[in-house]
C-alpha cells in the first residue's frame, strides 16, 4: 500500500489561539473535506477503467487520531474488491492459465463495436448498439465464441496492463484543493 503525507505548516499558532476541542474539530472537519476531494478525483480516474462500478463506489475516506496526530486515510477494501489492486499497481501474467469465459463474454456484449451479436446494430447516427441486456446477449454463441478466442489468447500470450496508481494520481490532481480546503478549515470559514 502506499502511503502520501503531506505537511501542513502554522498549525501551532492557530492552535494556541483556539480551544483544544474547536481546533480538534476544524482539523477534522479539513481533512474529511480534503479526503473527500482526493477520493472524487481517484473516482474519475478509475470511472473508465472499470465498468461494474464497485471500485468507484467501494473509495472511501476515513479520519483517525486526535489533536496535530489525526491522519486523513483515502482507500477501498481489497477484500470487496479484489480487482483494485491490479488496477492500482499494474498487473502481468504468463501462469498459461484459461481466464473464466463468462466475464470475457459480459465485456464483449457491453462493447457492440466489436461484439458478433445478431443484437447489434447501427443506429442513425453511425453508433454501435445492442438491444437487449448483457446477460442475454453474453449467452449468444457468437459472442460466447468471441470470449473464449479472447481467453485463449490470453492464456497463450498473457497479458499485462501498467499500473494507474489510482490514489497518488488522485492527491496529485487535486492537491491545491486539498491545501485550500485545509487552510478554510483551519482558518474557521
Amino acid at each position: 500500500m502506499t502511503q502520501i503525507v503531506a505537511t501542513v505548516t502554522g498549525l501551532d499558532a492557530v492552535q494556541k489561539a483556539l480551544s483544544p476541542q474547536q481546533f480538534e474539530a476544524r482539523l477534522h472537519a479539513g481533512l474529511t473535506t480534503a479526503g473527500n476531494l482526493v477520493a472524487a478525483q481517484a473516482r474519475n480516474i478509475v470511472r473508465p477503467h472499470h465498468y461494474t462500478g464497485r471500485f468507484e463506489q467501494q473509495i472511501h475516506v476515513a479520519v483517525t487520531g486526535t489533536g496535530l496526530s489525526q491522519k486523513a486515510t483515502v482507500g477501498v477494501s481489497a477484500a470487496q474488491v479484489p480487482e483494485a489492486r491490479p488496477l492500482s499497481y499494474g498487473w502481468k501474467s504468463n501462469s498459461g492459465r484459461m481466464p473464466p469465459i463468462e466475464p470475457i463474454a459480459q465485456w464483449v456484449a457491453k462493447h457492440p463495436e466489436i461484439s458478433p451479436s445478431k443484437n447489434s446494430y447501427t443506429n442513425s447516427s453511425g453508433f454501435r448498439r445492442t438491444r437487449g441486456s448483457a446477460a442475454s446477449v453474453g449467452a449468444e454463441s457468437a459472442v460466447r465464441g468471441l470470449a473464449f478466442v479472447i481467453a485463449r489468447s490470453i492464456m497463450r500470450k498473457g497479458y499485462s496492463f501498467p499500473p494507474l496508481k489510482v490514489f497518488e494520481t488522485a492527491y496529485t490532481q487535486a492537491r491545491a484543493s486539498v491545501v485550500a480546503a485545509l487552510q478554510k478549515a483551519i482558518a474557521g470559514g
